[in-house]
């Protein structure tokens, strides 16, 4: 093999295994990131989140009693009309 070639060659494969190693660098920091990713998800969003589903929760809650306790009204009204119109 001509000295040119040979030199060619190992420049070749000297950009090769650069490339190898820049691709593997590469794939542990978007391994690294989703990680990161899903960490954050979970010690930031997932409290906020549960958090608002109890609130959401007691305010549904209080809403149905006004309403049985303003239901429970109505049918008082209703009836002292009725016990004042015989």
């Amino acid at each position: 093999m001509e000295l040119e070639t040979e030199e060619l060659l190992q420049k070749w494969l000297k950009i090769q295994i650069w490339q190898y190693r820049l691709a593997v660098v590469f794939k542990i920091l978007i391994f690294l990131s989703i990680i990161i990713s899903v960490w954050g998800f979970y010690v930031q969003v997932l409290p906020a989140l549960k958090k608002q589903l109890e609130n959401t929760q007691q305010i549904l809650e209080n809403v149905s009693s006004v309403s049985e306790t303003s239901k429970q009204q109505e049918d008082m009204f209703n009836d002292l009309l009725q016990n004042i119109g015989r």
